[in-house]
């Protein structure tokens, strides 16, 4: 929605500039739709990034209706010098959107939204002039508006869901919202005669803001210091056991003796001499071989030749 915001800002041509006014005006209807899915779940509304006028809150809970052209916004002049924090904000704006929807549906004339500053406290107010309720429907559903909770299911079935969604958000913030019957005063008559129904909204004062701020609802976090590592405990050291007399002590196993190079006998060793080029040479004859080994070569090596005998190349 910021980035249809930002293109109607720059768009020249009136027909574009229109069907721009148009996808803003559905994504709106479609937020508003997904907000009382969300209240009717139980689940938190997204902040405001920072705190808004009244004026501006009234504006955004029009932006989200279908007949916003049929409404008309009077404000005081004391209700510009409050703003809404951003955690109120879209409560507020859903508030409004539903209570106008339903003044624009059963009336056939202009509705009017109009918010006043009453006691320090926030008044918004919606009156539509149609054929109004009886005196027992207001009762009912202004206990609804006060007790959601109880009336939840029947108020579903009914199709009330819009009026269950602003019970929901008066609720979950402090708020509160009832029914009364409009009165309309005729020309030439002395007396008001009930036309329509006035919704009354009203913010307490000490939910009001002066000043414009970002973070109105929650207080700046301090830096949290993580938690040093406590030190770990010495090991436990095994402490000798003393024993009842009587009862002797195992003994330690017995260390083996070491083996010394002197207690071994000297390994044999060939005597050797330096020959004339100075290289170690054997003093001892090669022993001869044996006549048996001496004939079975011989006669290995002449079945050899005369069974395989090499081919000239």
């Amino acid at each position: 929605m910021d980035s249809i915001e930002v293109l109607e800002g720059e768009l020249e041509d009136p027909d574009q500039l229109e069907l721009a006014f148009r996808v803003d005006h559905a994504l709106a209807r479609i937020l508003r739709w997904t907000y009382s899915q969300m209240l009717l779940a139980g689940a938190p509304l997204p902040h405001a990034p920072q705190s808004m006028e009244i004026p501006d809150v009234l504006r955004g809970g029009l932006a989200a209706i279908s007949s916003f052209d049929r409404v008309e916004i009077l404000v005081s002049q004391q209700t510009p010098r409050v703003l809404l924090p951003g955690h109120l904000t879209p409560y507020v704006q859903h508030m409004i959107s539903e209570l106008t929807e339903n003044a624009t549906e059963f009336s056939a004339r202009p509705v009017t939204l109009q918010a006043d500053c009453v006691d320090d406290h926030l008044v918004i107010e919606v009156l539509d002039y149609g054929i109004g309720l009886s005196e027992g429907r207001l009762q009912a559903l202004n206990q609804m508006l006060r007790t959601p909770g109880a009336a939840r299911s029947q108020e579903f079935h009914n199709g009330s869901i819009g009026l269950l969604t602003t019970a929901l958000c008066a609720e979950r913030n402090g708020l509160r919202v009832e029914l009364l019957s409009n009165s309309l005063s005729l020309v030439g008559s002395k007396n008001e005669q009930p036309a329509g129904v006035r919704a009354r909204v009203v913010v307490p004062g000490r939910l009001l803001l002066t000043e414009p701020t970002t973070t109105p609802h929650l207080p700046p976090l301090a830096p949290t210091k993580r938690p040093e590592a406590a030190a770990a405990p010495p090991l436990p050291t095994r402490r000798r056991q003393s024993h009842p007399e009587g009862v002797a002590e195992s003994a330690p196993h017995p260390t083996p003796p070491a083996h010394h190079e002197s207690s071994r006998p000297p390994l044999p060793q060939r005597p050797t001499s330096a020959g004339p080029d100075g290289a170690a040479h054997r003093t001892d004859p090669l022993p001869e071989p044996s006549v048996t080994f001496t004939a079975n070569l011989n006669k290995h090596l002449k079945h050899s030749t005369e069974s395989a005998p090499f081919k000239q190349t």
